[in-house]
């Protein structure tokens, strides 16, 4: 390889100059992570990306009366501190950021790696007179290619930003010389009697701020006075094909003395009218004398125009302001060494009051600076960046209404304690029903004390407390009493649903390191969990008048698991004071005007089952309903004179509007939850139910507490839009609406949904990584936690948020929460399969709503998709399986490495139509009604429908199911033979066919 020599630039000899006043004068770019690299894996790495970067490791050679930098051939030192307390880490960064390079033995850079109490930090350093910024970043990035054995890049050219201007910069075009009159942007008025040494420091901005330079001049102008401010300009935009890590920059100035009625948009106007007029190609006239001065000489002179400077406190420049530009963090992401931020420490320069750098990466800024000690101290640093901070925030809401809410501060609740709260209400009405099963009512005095029963089986036979406690159950009495007697032991609880595979259940225990369940199911448990069958419990033997009630109950108060986006189901931590706050709320606005009287009909793995509880806390009743949902049940709920309250689904409320089902006026509230709530629903609900009603449509997910936002509609509500908001946020919460950048949005414009406030979880079970990843520090505010929703909303000027779809591949069906790498894992496992990719279909219901099915592709496409389904079938709940299975023989990527989804839609449609066998002939008239009520349901072409294909693989789900069953009946069956009808039901849904289905109404 050639030899890497090249002369040092006029600006280089300057730096050698500011080594002597300023040392180390390197520029040191910081990276933080939450693990550290192995420092062998390290070292080789700075190895390979150094070799290609010679300007990392060159040494000050002279031939004759020149000085050159030449290839020192010496590899960078990488050097490994133990790990500091918080007292010992200041200090030893300090050490490190500040310790010296020789550059006349080489090399001229080295690398540091040096653990704090919560976080790993690499420190690059690399001489200022050899390398500017954007070739440290350019080094930088090829070390993390090496550590992923990627292709590095490299930066050998010897071309030098004096070289490049040489031939480029216009002729007799020179920019100013100014003289040292420019006042300092930071000067404290008393003087600090310290050696000239620099003092610095850097802080976090929350986001990304446009103009951020300009608006930095502005903060620091000061009115009266001369403001001189110097940008360097990267030069490599300039060149082509020329990979340089040399000094390839050039300034352009802004000055001003009369900054009165100045804005930093006049300033920002400025500064882009010089790059496009390209001021940055201009040199100064005396440039080139520096290359015939000797560099003792140009010591000595710099020395003493910085003392006078300081002194006299007038200085050329009253500051240089460095961007580094954006920085993607993924560039330097290796292993588990995922970057938490990238910053650089300030370098002083001699003529210059004050040095800036600006670092952006994801979704923060850094900004660091630096000033002569005898000017300000780290102090006063800190208080005028803190004092910018909040110019920015300031000017980001000045001329706009920011798209934040919050909800009512309350902090008024009852007790502290669920157990005793619940204890009150019984005492208040113990002979009121607090519990409805089928002919059995049970007394809120009986209900106490048979959940005190199971207690104290729990704590006599058990050491519950502070643990997981699984309830395994189907919708009954038994199910609440566990809750709560779970809840009284000062343990939490984990719901599962009795439909739940046997693989999902035992994950589920496993991962929740469960060792007792409370069940009424006849499964086998793995080993080690014990279990109570609560059906067979003896209330009588654990009976004891002397209760004791806890006057606060256990941190965490239950855990739920959700579908997770790794491939497994996610356990949420819900807070005791989450589930108190959203009680109370719900005892103030829910059943404000009446006591609550509920219907549980839904699964009990999920939130909303949990929102049916909150009557019990204000003298209210839940009525349950232990038996599979459908017409019959939904009809009998909505007409049973005990129930006055529903929760229900957007897409139930529509199918009780298409099957005419007309409920009495004991309803008196509908709970909406769980997809978007139209204006055609809400309209026919009150044609259903009465104007008499209130609709509450609620909003949030899991992870704040089963609701975070809601809407009170009545039959006077004006709803202007087709989609209903999701109203305001409850007691105790705030909901922000940010940009990519956690930055607030306008009012009016997209964003996406994070909540903070009492309903935030603690996190996901055992997965800090995914926690960290969801739940984040409020830029702003860094006490508080904010939820990374993945919803898109907007906030109008009316206070109200609408919800507008999602930004990932989380979808809901029928108000289910699914995460599709989930389903994705799950079919990964069956054997030989290969590949697997899914989509998400809408085909449209009507005018307004739309149908979602999942569709998932294979390859290779000879594994039989019955073997597919068997395999999956044992991981995920029903609603979770695939509508339809096609094979191919090789999943269609975009040229960026991505599936290609749009192509994956077009060969669902082509495949149906090429592989559907016609209509037969032979079809009897029972059979074609079918078909075409099939086809309506499904929204699909007849000619698509063979009379074998399962409703189910055609996209049918529960609620089409529900659909399917009700049409029968009404087109197909003759009055005087319902009751017949009704017991051939269950053959139908277990084989939904237009064959199997047509023989079963013969045989009525």
């Amino acid at each position: 390889m050639k030899e890497f020599i090249r002369k040092i630039s006029a600006s280089e000899r300057l730096y050698l100059t500011g080594a002597q006043l300023y040392p180390p004068f390197c520029i040191r770019m910081v990276i933080e992570s939450d693990h550290s690299i192995a420092i062998k894996q390290l070292q080789k790495a700075v190895s390979i990306a150094s070799k290609r970067h010679p300007n990392s490791r060159l040494i000050l050679v002279k031939k004759g009366m020149h000085s050159f930098w030449k290839d020192s051939g010496i590899d960078p030192p990488v050097i490994s501190l133990p790990k500091s307390s918080e007292k010992e880490f200041s200090s030893k960064m300090n050490s490190a950021i500040d310790a010296p390079i020789d550059y006349k033995k080489g090399p001229t850079s080295s690398v540091y790696q040096i653990q704090n109490a919560t976080s790993f930090f690499i420190i690059f350093k690399v001489f200022h007179g050899t390398m500017d910024g954007k070739g440290a970043i350019s080094w930088v990035n090829d070390v993390f290619r090496a550590l992923k054995k990627e292709t590095i890049i490299g930066a050998t050219s010897t071309l030098t930003d004096e070289g490049f201007l040489k031939t480029t910069s216009p002729k007799n075009s020179f920019r100013k010389n100014y003289p040292l009159n420019a006042t300092p942007a930071i000067k404290k008025e008393t003087r600090y009697k310290t050696d000239d040494i620099a003092t610095q420091t850097v802080i976090k901005l929350p986001g990304k701020h446009t103009a951020i330079v300009a608006r930095l001049i502005h903060y620091f102008l000061k009115k009266g006075k001369i403001n001189r401010f110097m940008i360097p300009v990267d030069l490599r935009k300039h060149v082509t094909n020329i990979q340089t890590g040399s000094n390839f920059s050039n300034p352009i100035f802004f000055e001003t003395d009369d900054s009165k009625d100045l804005e930093w948009k006049d300033i920002y106007v400025d500064l882009i009218e010089q790059l496009a007029e390209k001021k940055e190609l201009q040199t100064g006239q005396y440039d080139t004398i520096f290359h015939y001065l000797p560099v003792v000489f140009l010591n000595y002179i710099q020395k003493k125009l910085q003392k006078k400077q300081i002194n006299n406190s007038s200085f050329m420049l009253s500051g240089i302001i460095s961007h580094m530009g954006k920085i993607e963090l993924q560039n330097f992401s290796f292993d588990n060494f995922n970057p938490k931020g990238v910053f650089f420490y300030p370098m002083h320069l001699p003529n210059i009051a004050s040095s800036f750098v600006i670092s952006e990466n994801n979704h923060q800024t850094y900004l660091g600076i630096s000033v002569p000690s005898k000017l300000a101290d780290s102090k006063d640093l800190s208080l005028s960046l803190k004092n910018f901070k909040l110019q920015l925030s300031q000017d980001r809401i000045k001329n706009t209404k920011p798209s934040v809410i919050e909800g009512n501060k309350k902090n008024d609740f009852p007790y502290q304690s669920i157990d005793k709260w619940l204890f009150e209400e019984v005492k208040k009405h113990p002979k009121k029903i607090a519990l409805r099963e089928g002919n059995s009512n049970t007394t809120y005095e009986k209900f106490y004390s048979d959940l005190s029963a199971i207690a104290n089986a729990l704590a006599t036979n058990y050491q519950p407390k502070g643990t997981i406690i699984a309830i395994h159950s189907k919708r009954s009495s038994y199910l609440i009493k566990s809750i709560f007697a779970v809840i009284k032991t000062g343990a939490a609880f984990l719901l599962i649903d009795d439909s739940y595979p046997k693989d999902r259940v035992t994950y589920m225990l496993n991962d929740a390191k469960v060792t007792l369940v409370i069940t009424d199911q006849l499964m086998t448990y793995p080993e080690g969990v014990q279990k109570i069958k609560i059906n067979d419990f003896k209330y009588d033997n654990f009976r004891n008048e002397k209760n004791e009630i806890p006057t606060r109950n256990n941190e965490l108060a239950y855990v739920l698991y959700t579908s997770g986006s790794t491939g497994k189901p996610k356990g949420v931590c819900v807070r005791t004071e989450s589930l108190l706050n959203y009680l109370n709320w719900s005892i103030n606005y829910l059943s404000k005007d009446q006591t609550a009287n509920l219907a549980l009909f839904s699964s009990i793995s999920f939130d909303g089952t949990l929102d049916n509880i909150f009557p019990l806390f204000s003298g209210g009743s839940i009525t349950l309903y232990p038996e599979p949902f459908d017409l019959d049940l939904l009809s009998r709920i909505i007409h049973n004179p005990n129930i006055n309250a529903v929760k229900l689904t957007p897409a139930y409320l529509k199918l009780i509007s298409l099957i005419h089902i007309r409920a009495t006026h004991s309803i008196q509230s509908i709970y909406v939850g769980g997809e978007e709530l139209t204006r055609s629903i809400v309209q026919n609900t009150f044609k259903n139910f009465g104007n008499h009603i209130t609709i509450y449509n609620l909003y949030g997910p899991t992870e704040t507490t089963i609701s975070s936002s809601y809407l009170k509609i009545d039959y006077t509500t004006n709803l202007s839009k087709k989609s209903v908001s999701i109203g305001t946020p409850i007691d105790n919460t705030k909901i922000y609406i940010l940009d990519k950048n956690l930055q607030i949005v306008p009012r009016n414009k997209i964003g996406e949904i994070y909540i903070s406030g009492a309903g935030v979880s603690f996190g996901y079970l055992e997965n800090l990584l995914l926690t960290r990843k969801s739940f984040i520090k409020n830029p702003s505010y860094p006490d508080e936690i904010l939820y990374k929703t993945g919803d898109l909303a907007i906030l109008d000027d009316n206070d109200l948020i609408h919800y507008r779809g999602r930004n990932d591949h989380q979808i809901k069906i029928n108000g289910v929460r699914i995460e599709l790498p989930e389903i994705q894992h799950a079919i990964l496992n069956t054997p030989r399969l290969e590949d697997v990719s899914l989509i998400t279909e809408e085909t449209r219901q009507d005018n307004e709503n739309t149908k979602k099915i999942i569709i998932a592709f294979f390859t290779p496409k000879n594994i039989n998709v019955g073997d597919i389904k068997k395999q999956i079938a044992s991981q995920l709940p029903k609603y979770m399986i695939p509508s339809k299975f096609i094979g191919l023989d090789k999943i269609p990527y975009t040229k960026n490495g991505k599936v290609d989804r749009k192509q994956l839609l077009k060969i669902s449609k082509k495949i149906v139509k090429e592989t559907k066998v016609p209509i037969p002939s032979v079809l009897n008239s029972k059979e074609l009604n079918l078909l075409v009520i099939f086809s309506e349901i499904l929204k699909i072409d007849k000619n698509e429908i063979d009379r074998e294909d399962s409703f189910n693989d055609l996209g049918g789900d529960s609620l089409g199911m529900l659909f399917l069953l009700d049409r029968i009946e009404k087109e197909l069956i003759d009055t005087k033979n319902i009751k017949k009808w009704k017991e051939k039901i269950s053959l139908v849904i277990q084989t939904p066919t237009i064959k199997k289905i047509g023989k079963l109404l013969n045989q009525i």
